[in-house]
């Protein structure tokens, strides 16, 4: 039942500068997916003063009255655009009908919202070029402003252990001091422990005491190095995205230039040399680039922390942790294949292979579970493998 009740609104700074930028865009919103009708849409179109709209409604929208949300869905040409989409790139139901015409999917795309009960919090999808560089390339991208007003909801039992590891999470990532990857291992282990035996709190103290004394970078350099299992790794989980990866699939282009150079310059069989050479790229060309851009990669993981809500109320955090080392392990991995393939570092670059990797991961609901199922299968899915996955 809902109750009247304040509902806490954050906004992160990358939603609140946002706009579309149209036909500039190197890509578009317009292909590749499924694009829903709602109900009120669907009978506007069927009742509009243009008769050119009112009849290119009824020959390229079919009505499958799913939900009232999922009325209609719009059928596309055969390189997968949307048959409203015109050759300049725009969109003819806008062109002729304005904004407020266009459907609750095309309206709020890339926009999205998490709805926890008394707290709402909006967000946009790294499938848009444009998103993608607002993320990445702001430096004040994850600075969020708070408001609160009156409204309907229903009211939610707070999981107030998610909520602290999550605050955690993010505290652990704004430490600059320590390198991504042993930032990412920290967040692994308070994910794996036990807080019932000492809290996170304490444990958190003991590696501050550690990192004192020794160094946490110097027990992370401790870790196994298996190169081995790097390679299998990015072979299962490149052939997971392989096997998604569609010509008419948005960010088809930049996700299959990536993907023919992971493959050209593994081998069939196992090469722990491969990977030395691919994380030497990463050593030589990457970090130094990044260390002057040092808030791409902590705006990714502030993002993902974010916008995955992690950890996910829905699923162990576990698995919600393996996912976030699968996505960076693979970034990590595609952006040196890249330069290694000729490329030089560049924002373009980056966002090309971001937006693009995230059209294919974010818009198909069986990639988190075929990318389980590939560690599972590869042995991958211990502690240590993929704290390993982390390592240089």
């Amino acid at each position: 039942m809902k109750i009247n009740m304040a509902i806490k609104h954050l906004t992160p700074n990358f939603y609140k500068n946002f706009q579309c930028i149209g036909s500039q865009c190197e890509d578009d919103c317009c292909h590749g997916w499924t694009i829903s009708i709602d109900k009120k849409t669907f009978t506007a179109y069927e009742k509009h003063t243009n008769q050119e709209l009112r009849l290119k409604a009824k020959e390229n929208i079919k009505k499958v009255k799913k939900s009232h949300g999922h009325w209609g869905e719009i059928q596309f040409k055969e390189n997968g655009a949307c048959k409203f989409l015109q050759d300049d790139g725009l969109c003819f139901i806008h062109r002729v009908a304005g904004g407020e015409a266009l459907s609750s999917t095309c309206k709020t795309y890339p926009r999205m919202t998490i709805d926890k009960g008394n707290e709402i919090r909006h967000t946009l999808s790294l499938s848009c070029p444009e998103v993608s560089r607002q993320v990445l390339l702001d430096p004040s991208a994850m600075l969020l402003s708070i408001t609160e007003r009156k409204g309907h909801a229903v009211a939610k039992t707070p999981n107030n252990a998610n909520t602290f590891l999550q605050q955690l999470a993010c505290h652990i990532i704004e430490n600059h001091a320590l390198s991504i990857e042993v930032r990412l291992w920290i967040i692994g282990m308070l994910v794996h422990r036990d807080d019932s035996k000492l809290s996170h709190i304490d444990f958190i103290n003991q590696l501050a005491e550690i990192d004192e004394r020794d160094g946490l970078e110097t027990h992370f350099l401790a870790l196994t190095k298996n190169h081995t299992l790097h390679w299998w790794a990015l072979r299962a989980l490149s052939n997971v995205l392989l096997g998604s990866t569609n010509k008419n699939r948005r960010g088809y282009g930049p996700m299959s230039q990536c993907l023919d150079a992971i493959f050209n310059f593994f081998s069939q069989d196992s090469d722990g040399n491969k990977i030395e050479e691919l994380y030497y790229e990463w050593q030589q060309k990457w970090q130094p680039w990044l260390a002057t851009r040092p808030h791409i990669l902590n705006n990714y993981l502030r993002y993902w922390v974010y916008h995955q809500d992690f950890p996910s109320e829905n699923e162990p955090a576990q698995n919600s942790y393996q996912l976030l080392v699968a996505d960076f392990f693979l970034l990590r991995a595609y952006l040196c294949a890249l330069t290694i393939a000729g490329a030089e570092p560049s924002e373009q670059l980056m966002i090309g292979l971001f937006y693009s990797y995230h059209s294919q991961r974010l818009h198909n609901s069986t990639f988190a579970d075929a990318v389980r199922n590939s560690l599972n299968q590869s042995n991958l899915n211990s502690d240590a493998a993929i704290y390993s996955m982390l390592k240089l």
